[in-house]
């Protein structure tokens, strides 16, 4: 059964799920590349629009699918040369707590027990720790994140739709994912664009 649900961003800022660009939080230039961003990334050259997010049963019965749908507006004169990555996760965050009034203090860690993205690459986030496979959550090569469908960069002319299927795969204690992830770098490496948003309300 196909249910469409509109979700809230993960700064837990109640917005209608149906955005542009300009609604989004504005960042300073982000100058680095392929490391890890501490807020909202968002640019100018183009904006996103009609961002959705739809849960659904896999047909082939492997798990449920997170289908991801939204659309770039280029705001320049030229085309865009364009590589997005989109990553699906289960996610466990550890908070040191305040024991006297027993309140969360600060974020100690998260720990990523299950994820998916697009391109379909797990070793673009995986990386080694203290001899353990551990997942980075951020790409290793931007490069890698081609259009799946004709195995270039994303061309953004005027209007391009992007949509994609990230695989929750069934397994004991199962969980969908609870946080959906979106990076879109230009062609010298620069992140544009990143967010992290919430799926809580569709976890189950």
């Amino acid at each position: 059964m196909f249910r469409r649900i509109y979700i809230m961003l993960a700064l837990i800022v109640p917005v209608s799920f149906v955005f542009s660009q300009s609604d989004a939080v504005k960042d300073e230039k982000n100058k680095t590349k392929i490391e890890k961003p501490e807020q909202i990334v968002s640019t100018d050259v183009f904006g996103i629009e009609n961002l959705s997010f739809n849960k659904k049963i896999d047909p082939t019965g492997k798990g449920e699918l997170l289908q991801v749908e939204f659309a770039l507006k280029n705001n320049t004169d030229s085309p865009l040369e364009l590589y997005i990555f989109m990553m699906g996760t289960v996610e466990d965050k550890e908070w040191v707590w305040n024991t006297f009034n027993n309140r969360k203090v600060t974020l100690k860690k998260i720990i990523i027990k299950h994820f998916a993205s697009t391109p379909d690459d797990k070793t673009q986030f995986e990386k080694e720790e203290d001899g353990k496979k551990v997942i980075n959550k951020y790409p290793k090569d931007f490069k890698t994140g081609i259009n799946p469908n004709t195995g270039k960069p994303y061309i953004l002319e005027s209007y391009l739709p992007v949509r994609t299927e990230l695989l929750s795969q069934y397994r004991k204690k199962y969980q969908f994912f609870n946080y959906a992830t979106i990076y879109i770098f230009d062609n010298e490496g620069e992140l544009l664009f990143y967010q992290n948003y919430s799926l809580d309300k569709i976890r189950r």
